[in-house]
């Protein structure tokens, strides 16, 4: 079963008090959005809730994107009090839990033309976990702008 529920928020005065409530939610986005879970669903194994709440909400991420609006994700859960105030300004039941909010609005036009890749190579293994592993990529092509080699040439892994 498909754990999340989610509440559409578009009344500027619940806008406004959750705002208050998240110090790092502020966004001016005219809407937002809480994803909800429901860990039961997901029975046998109720753990998996989180994931799936999760997915849905960076799906809700890229989808966004792709309509040229913006997102951002507020974390909600495991903070037991920030759970347990936004479960009350937006009257969810007790056997489901707040995980996030994601307010979506217009970009200011200074970011809407960025195309944004948070990708660093070092965070990346291969086979194995390789501590202190260099930039492979960057060595690479240093070696090939010596040889004059074609940046197009670049392998895909090491």
């Amino acid at each position: 079963m498909r754990p999340w529920q989610f509440i559409v928020i578009r009344d500027e005065k619940t806008l406004g008090s959750l705002r208050d409530l998240i110090k790092s939610g502020r966004f001016p986005a005219p809407l937002a959005i809480a994803v909800c879970g429901a860990p039961r669903a997901t029975m046998p194994d109720p753990a998996h809730w989180l994931q799936d709440c999760s997915a849905a909400v960076e799906n809700m991420l890229i989808a966004a994107s792709g309509l040229g609006l913006g997102a951002v994700w507020i974390g909600v859960y495991p903070m037991e009090g920030l759970v347990a105030e936004v479960r009350r300004l937006l009257a969810i039941p007790a056997p489901v839990t707040p995980m996030a909010l994601v307010y979506v609005g217009y970009p200011p036009v200074h970011y809407r033309s960025r195309a944004r890749c948070r990708y660093e190579d070092e965070k990346v293994s291969y086979e194995r976990w390789q501590k202190g592993r260099r930039n492979w990529r960057k060595d690479w092509e240093k070696s090939q702008r010596a040889n004059s080699a074609p940046a197009s040439a670049i392998p895909v892994s090491p």
